[in-house]
């Protein structure tokens, strides 16, 4: 019998959901990290008639850890995850994008402030706030037709962010000072379980 649960860390612990019944047996456990998801593998050394019910199960718990977010799979996230692979931010170098899953914020605000957590001893009021019109100028500036490879960079952001839009409310990019030559950005929006945000950075020299 074997259980694969996606967990949550809390107060620095995982957290593996259990279903009931499957307390006090001896498993085997392996713990792998995919992305923005720790999985843990949990094959039961012990039979019992609970099995049957859960052969295959996958399930999911959201988290609200400040590093790695660890949090519910939903078909939207899954698209948009699905649509950021080999996905890269182009600015004075290239920059992979990812996916972040906020359940404890819920307005711009509350982004803001969390987003200055994640970068040390940056404050809200450092950040800049962008369109996503405004964010998509320069990449649509350099999708020229000599260069295939920006152009279908290019759709594949505005495809992207159609996504975001039409499936998110108050969606804003939130642009951080420049730090090192480097620029975090993170492209925001909300739904009822939390915040969605696409994380890249720029290289500014």
């Amino acid at each position: 019998m074997t259980l694969t649960r996606i967990c949550e860390v809390r107060n620095n612990q995982l957290v593996i959901p259990m279903p009931e019944g499957y307390e006090g047996r001896k498993a085997q456990v392996v713990i792998e990290k995919h992305a923005s998801e720790i999985v843990v593998t949990i094959k039961m050394l012990e039979e019992s008639a609970h099995d049957a019910s859960f052969k295959d199960e996958k399930t999911s718990e959201p988290s609200t850890n400040e590093g790695t977010q660890l949090s519910m799979q939903t078909p939207l996230s899954e698209k948009i995850t699905a649509a950021l692979d080999g996905l890269l931010y182009i600015s004075e170098s290239e920059a992979p994008v990812e996916l972040l899953q906020w359940p404890d914020v819920h307005s711009l605000d509350d982004a803001r402030k969390k987003i200055a957590a994640l970068d040390g001893d940056a404050k809200p009021e450092d950040q800049t706030l962008q369109t996503v019109e405004d964010f998509l100028k320069p990449i649509e500036r350099m999708a020229v037709p000599e260069d295939p490879v920006m152009q279908d960079i290019a759709k594949r952001w505005n495809t992207l962010l159609e996504t975001f839009q039409g499936a998110l409310r108050e969606v804003e990019v939130i642009v951080g000072p420049v730090k090192d030559a480097h620029q975090q950005i993170y492209i925001v929006g909300f739904e009822e379980e939390g915040a969605l945000a696409l994380h890249t950075s720029a290289v500014i020299t």
